[in-house]
């Protein structure tokens, strides 16, 4: 009898915490204004941030885990396409643009305020693939363009590598403010890693972000 009644408290635990997982999807678009972290043993160029676009979604999952009456507490894995670069001013005119897909998993807190307002903050790793990787300048009215991602042919030593990498693992960070459903985020997003596989010159990627976008 004993252990008929534990195994119905573990049953009727069981459903009560499945019971308070739920799951809202939720997209978003908005502008990505992006920079490079460059570090050499050499002198560099002058880099101003570059306008992109960043469009996304994400599955927020509740956890069973009450911290307070009030918060929820969720873990958002999601998927982002993010336009990343520089502009570069001097001495020549010209831009480095990063075609991103980005895995996101952040774990993040939800408050209602009432029953139509709501604020949520996020925090967690991200994981980057870069779809393209061009520099463009301009020379005597010309343009060229060269992939970062493509190795040179180097007649003397065979194939070189590609002066940039494919995959990056950065930090994010982001607040939202929820109204019906609708809601307006801002963020920041930290490379980690070294896109460069140039000898003694490093390359990391930021940006700060600001998007709509609904939660379902």
């Amino acid at each position: 009898m004993k252990k008929l009644l534990l195994l119905g408290a573990a049953v009727a635990g069981l459903a009560t915490a499945q019971a308070q997982i739920t799951v809202h999807p939720r997209a978003e678009v908005g502008v990505n204004v992006s920079n490079l972290s460059v570090k050499s043993d050499k002198p560099l160029n002058e880099l101003q941030p570059l306008v992109g676009l960043r469009i996304g979604g994400a599955a927020e999952i509740t956890l069973p885990i009450t911290l307070h009456p009030m918060a929820t507490l969720y873990v958002a894995p999601g998927l982002q396409y993010r336009q990343l670069g520089t502009i570069v001013t001097d001495p020549e005119e010209g831009k480095v643009r990063i075609n991103a897909l980005t895995l996101p998993v952040n774990l993040g807190v939800r408050v209602p305020l009432n029953e139509r307002i709501a604020v949520s903050l996020e925090a967690g790793p991200n994981f980057s693939y870069a779809l393209s990787a061009k520099s463009i300048k301009k020379r005597n009215r010309t343009t060229v363009e060269r992939n970062l991602l493509k190795a040179d042919r180097n007649e003397e030593e065979g194939d070189s590598k590609a002066p940039m990498k494919v995959f990056e693992v950065g930090m994010g960070v982001s607040a939202a403010l929820e109204y019906n459903k609708f809601f307006v985020r801002v963020g920041a997003d930290f490379g980690l890693n070294n896109l460069s596989n140039i000898e003694k010159f490093s390359i990391k990627t930021s940006d700060f972000h600001i998007g709509v976008g609904y939660r379902f």
